[in-house]
C-alpha cells in the first residue's frame, strides 16, 4: 500500500491507496496558518495511516516542488510558510518519500490508474482555491526549467487585471477558480445586488447552487 497526501491552501488530505490503485482510506484536516502548527497538524493526520505499514508516501503540493529533494521552491498565498522548506522533514524518515506539484502528482496517478493510462501525451488542468496543470509529452511529465512549466492558473489573461497572489496582474486564476468566484459573489453584495444567498460571503457550493436554482446574479 501507498500513502498519498495532498498538501493544498484549505485543505490537507491523505488517502491510502493499493497496489492496482484502490482508494481504502482517506482523512483531511484544514491546513493550519503557520508552519509551527503545520508540522503538528500532519504528524496527526497520518498518524493513524503508519499503522497499516506504508510501503511509500507520495506527496502533492501546491506551488512549485523540487522531486529529487523535495524542496519547495516557490509557493504563494497562505502555505508561504513552506517556501524553502523539505516537505520530508516533517515525515517519517523509515519511509521512501516522493514529492512532486500537485499538479503532476494527479496526472502521475491518472498515468498508472486512470484515464491517462497508456496514453503518450495528456493535459491535466486542476481546478479548487487556484488553477494550475501538467503536461505528459511524449510518454513524459513536463517540468520546465524552472519546474513551473503548466502551471496553467499563471498564465496572464489581461496584463490590466485584477492582481495574483503570485502578485502578477490578470492571470487565469483571478478570473476562474474557486477564490476568483467567492470574491465576485462577495463584491455583488457589497454592490448592493440582489442575490439568493446569504447575506455573508458565501461559499462556491452555495454560488453554484444559487445559479442551479436560476438566480440571475
Amino acid at each position: 500500500m501507498i500513502l498519498g497526501l495532498e498538501i493544498g491552501s484549505a485543505e490537507i488530505k491523505a488517502g491510502l491507496v493499493s497496489e492496482s490503485g484502490e482508494l481504502i482510506r482517506t482523512e483531511r484536516t484544514r491546513t493550519p496558518d503557520s508552519l509551527a502548527r503545520f508540522g503538528y497538524d500532519l504528524r496527526s493526520l497520518i498518524g493513524g495511516f503508519l499503522s497499516s505499514a506504508p510501503r511509500a508516501i507520495g506527496i502533492g503540493c501546491s506551488g512549485i516542488v523540487n522531486p529529487e529533494d523535495s524542496m519547495v521552491e516557490g509557493l504563494s498565498g497562505r502555505l508561504n510558510y513552506l517556501e524553502g522548506r523539505y516537505l520530508a522533514e516533517f515525515l517519517p524518515a523509515n519511509l521512501p518519500i516522493y514529492t512532486d506539484s500537485d499538479a503532476r502528482a494527479a496526472l502521475a496517478g491518472e498515468m498508472a490508474w486512470g484515464v491517462a493510462s497508456g496514453r503518450s501525451n495528456a493535459i491535466l488542468l486542476m481546478l479548487g482555491d487556484s488553477v494550475t496543470g501538467a503536461v505528459l509529452a511524449d510518454g513524459k511529465l513536463l517540468r520546465g526549467a524552472s519546474g513551473a512549466f503548466a502551471n496553467l492558473g499563471h498564465y496572464t489573461l489581461d496584463p490590466l487585471g485584477p492582481m495574483c497572489s503570485c502578485g502578477n496582474s490578470g492571470c487565469l486564476e483571478t478570473y476562474f477558480s474557486i477564490r476568483a468566484i467567492e470574491a465576485e459573489a462577495a463584491a455583488l453584495l457589497r454592490r448592493g445586488a440582489s442575490v439568493r444567498w446569504a447575506e455573508y460571503a458565501p461559499s462556491c457550493e452555495e454560488i453554484f447552487q444559487a445559479a442551479g436554482e436560476g438566480d440571475p446574479a
